[in-house]
């Protein structure tokens, strides 16, 4: 029985058997999504605070 990933594998050829380190290039964009993520945040807390204040 395949596993469902394993049809995969000549798009993503995933590292696993042991390795389960991400390669640079996912790092690199999970790091970019939690960057965003957290300016995001800050943004969003900037501007609502003054319009929670006012109601």
């Amino acid at each position: 029985m395949q596993e469902p990933w394993e049809d995969w594998n000549f798009i993503r050829r995933p590292i696993y058997k042991g390795e389960n380190m991400l390669s640079p290039k996912q790092k690199k964009s999970i790091t970019a999504v939690i960057v965003l993520v957290l300016a995001a945040l800050m943004v969003l807390g900037m501007v609502l605070t003054p319009l929670l204040g006012r109601m």
